[in-house]
């Protein structure tokens, strides 16, 4: 055994070798596009700034830059009446072919009118009409960040104003749940993403299903959203997959802790530039524990997904691509020792079993004259099953049955959920300085969803909470614009319209935002949105104690953004954002009871046990300061603060902290590479960062209240609350600290890298939930099980 490892070391160590002596010089491709109607711009300049290496596109838009020496580089496109754009810090190094894609702007003044600086990537969403409220999401930033985790989900927690937890990937915009957010897919609105979606906490997982080795760059919106996004109540995280290489091949392998990863991309027509790309995960623990190196005793997790693009593009009928999101959960506990129970979660067997799938069809076509036209039509599955049971339960001096194997069940769910969505939409440029964007989208959604509950812990019949196999919809139609009325000064402004067919409500959502740019250095913008979205369908099928359906007249939540921010720039490396916000929430589901503090927006469990109506409110008000200095001579960091107040009314007339108003979020975060080897083809790169955020929310339990319910044999898998003190206390401040460290070795024929991805090392215990402890008779805070880290080897061919 001993001889076979060192035989895999050194084996590891020769491929090492290999991989960093055969070294060749890079090649940069890609294509230069008018940003509004993605049309190909035939003689743009492409040159690596610093240096005399350039080139211009070709017919089709298209620049290839070979022979390039390893390094970064600031990449800048240039055409006459357009605005230029820099790509800043491109990473030269390693065998695959660097992509950059540009899209230039058209300038709205005169030559020689002002001197136009290029635009810096970074600074810009992808989307050119959102003109506030919006960040770009940089792939490349995913995998180097510390406590990225290559998730983007992740990657936006380290925004001003996103809290998160290191035990999942939930996102929290300005105080607002996690279930709030809408989570989109090449345009199209899809079920979170995330494995394990939903069964710990609402909106939340483990990590994400998309891997960052499929993605390109995309958007985070954090409020006032521009008129083509619906649906959506507190932000939205726009993704989207990026074509394979249709010049080359490409082939990676990575082995790690979190998963088995292969990636493949290449062309599937050189002479028609179809491409193809494919990642597929399956999780480490699960091929450890089926070859023996692990335990089958204890928590155990097993995922896998698959992620998919093929590219079609055509000489005149446009660009179409089949996408697809597949993944795979399965979770179960081990129920420990009988004499280890303190509380009835230490009896608590939970298997959860999830799957989902989302595929589409997509076709973009730029019909000449500033028209584009773009169309999706997609399906979605999403399936959850689950049980809960517990080992009969303990109460006093002995057990009622002492064998840990005989379980009660408690709660048993059947869910599936699916949805075929059909798009379109029509963008026109008017002229230099108005351009304009209709769209309309209908999704069918169809869903057959049972839950039963016990009365208790221990009852031997389960009950019906809700149940329903149906289907309905919602259509929604929009019109955006944007009008730049001088050099200085852009207007957006648009409609964005919903319809629920199942209780045949309507919106008319207005939104509108101006930016005002007096000067290179500050650039000020205020914007307004009108947003709504859908609750979970399991909540508009509660069925009461007649069997009635009484929340399927719920109208959409609701809420109107405010939001003020400025940006000065230092320099084109460093800029400071400030950004002040208000949210007014109004039409929440809260318990249709005049004493209830309950509200729909604090939810965190998988169901909903109550008769509701829309008579909630809630207000989130804060600000946002960033100091940002982007990747330049090796290094690159951001600090940012929060400041900010999450509160809600429910039947009650009583203004509450949510549970997600955790007041204030600090975060600094930072890295550094070194460029190594004799001619400084490897990369040597260390990430960090560092979180203070305030604790969420609880609500005191009643402890002589749950003691009693023991005593009488009512075992409930709850804490009694203090419902008059909901959300009164705060749990305590997190800590958190993330640290990256990798190495890149890059070589002629394949390239290796090694690295370590470390979640919380200050080993901060976020909460999950109170307990009664009924060994102590006192209740205490069950803390959530802590990200381990990943360790990974990859090897590029």
């Amino acid at each position: 055994m001993k001889q076979k490892t060192l035989f895999l070391v050194l084996l590891m160590v020769g491929l090492f070798l290999q991989g960093g002596l055969d070294l060749f010089a890079q090649t940069m491709r890609g294509v230069v596009t008018e940003a509004e109607t993605g049309e190909p711009i035939i003689g743009a300049t492409v040159a690596l700034k610093g240096t005399t290496i350039g080139t211009v596109t070709d017919a089709d838009g298209n620049y290839e830059i070979k022979d390039i020496e390893p390094g970064r580089y600031n990449v800048e496109s240039k055409f006459v009446g357009y605005d230029p754009m820099e790509v800043q810090e491109v990473l030269i190094a390693g065998k695959k072919e660097v992509v950059v894609n540009f899209s230039l702007k058209e300038s709205n003044y005169m030559l020689g009118e002002v001197e136009i600086r290029p635009t810096v990537s970074k600074e810009m969403s992808i989307n050119r009409m959102a003109l506030v409220g919006a960040r770009m999401l940089s792939m490349e930033e995913a995998s180097r960040y510390a406590g990225g985790y290559s998730d983007p989900a992740r990657l936006v927690t380290s925004f001003a104003g996103v809290a998160g937890s290191p035990d999942n990937n939930g996102i929290s915009v300005h105080g607002n749940a996690p279930q709030s957010l809408s989570w989109r897919l090449e345009g199209i609105e899809i079920n979170s993403p995330n494995h394990f979606a939903d069964a710990f906490a609402m909106g939340t997982g483990v990590v994400s299903a998309l891997s960052s080795n499929v993605l390109a760059n995309s958007d985070f919106y954090s409020g006032a959203m521009t008129a083509e996004y619906g649906n959506a109540l507190s932000g939205v995280m726009d993704m989207h997959m990026k074509a394979g290489d249709a010049h080359s091949f490409s082939h990676a392998v990575q082995l790690g802790t979190l998963g088995v990863v292969g990636t493949s991309e290449g062309p599937l027509s050189r002479n028609s530039g179809a491409s193809y790309i494919f990642n597929y995960r399956y999780s480490f623990s699960t091929l450890a524990r089926k070859i023996g190196l692990l335990s089958t005793d204890g928590d155990q997790a097993d995922f896998q997904d698959i992620n998919f693009k093929f590219n079609f593009p055509t000489k005149k009928a446009g660009t179409f691509a089949v996408f697809g999101l597949g993944m795979n959960d399965k979770y179960w506990n081990d129920v420990p020792d009988f004499e280890s129970w303190q509380s009835i979660y230490d009896q608590e067997y939970l298997e959860s079993r999830q799957a989902m799938f989302v595929g589409g069809l997509t076709h973009n076509v730029y019909l000449g004259n500033g028209w584009k036209w773009n169309t999706a039509v997609a399906y979605s599955i999403f399936k959850n099953d689950g049980d809960d049971s517990y080992a009969d339960y303990y109460y006093g001096d002995a057990p009622v049955v002492a064998d840990k194997n005989t379980y009660a069940k408690y709660a048993e769910m059947r869910q599936k959920n699916q949805q075929l969505t059909v798009q379109t939409g029509l963008q026109k440029r008017f002229n230099d300085a108005f351009l304009s964007k209709v769209g309309v989208s209908y999704s069918e959604y169809y869903f057959d969803i049972n839950l039963k509950m016990a009365e208790a812990v221990g009852a031997k019949t389960l009950d019906p909470v809700y149940g329903a196999d149906s289907h309905t919809g919602l259509l929604s139609a929009y019109i955006s614009n944007s009008w730049e009325w001088n050099r200085w000064m852009t207007f957006n402004f648009g409609v964005n319209s919903e319809y629920f067919r199942l209780n045949k409500e309507a919106t008319i959502e207005p939104r509108a935002a101006l930016q005002w740019n007096p000067s290179y250095a500050n650039s000020f913008s205020l914007g307004y949105g009108m947003h709504s979205k859908l609750e979970k369908m399991d909540v508009y099928f509660y069925k009461d104690e007649n069997g009635n359906y009484v929340n399927k007249d719920l109208d959409m939540s609701k809420a109107q953004h405010f939001l003020l921010s400025w940006m000065h720039r230092f320099s084109d490396k460093v800029n400071m954002r400030v950004e002040t916000y208000y949210q007014s929430l109004y039409d929440l589901p809260v318990e249709n009871d005049i004493n209830s503090t309950y509200c729909v927006i604090n939810r965190r469990e998988y169901y909903v046990d109550k008769a509701l109506n829309n008579q909630g409110k809630g207000r989130n008000y804060g600000i946002d300061v960033t100091l940002e200095r982007y990747m330049s001579g090796g290094w690159y960091g951001s600090v940012n603060g929060s400041l900010y107040k999450s509160e809600y009314k429910a039947m009650d007339g009583v203004w509450r902290n949510t549970l997600y108003n955790r007041t204030y979020l600090f975060k600094v975060l930072g890295g550094k590479e070194w460029m190594m080897g004799k001619r400084r083809q490897n990369v040597l790169s260390v990430n960090a960062k560092f979180t203070m955020q305030g604790g969420l929310r609880r609500t005191p339990g009643d402890l002589e209240a749950t003691k009693a319910l023991y005593e009488a044999g009512n075992i409930a898998a709850d804490v009694v609350l203090k419902e008059k003190e909901a959300f009164s206390k705060q749990h305590d401040a997190l800590p958190i600290v993330d640290f990256t460290v990798s190495y890149k070795i890059a070589g002629k024929h394949c390239d290796h890298t090694i690295a370590v991805e470390a979640l919380n090392l200050t080993g901060a215990k976020p909460p999950y939930c109170d307990t009664y402890n009924y060994k102590k008779n006192c209740i205490e805070t069950t803390d959530a099980e802590l990200s381990f880290p990943n360790i990974y080897y990859r090897i590029t061919l």
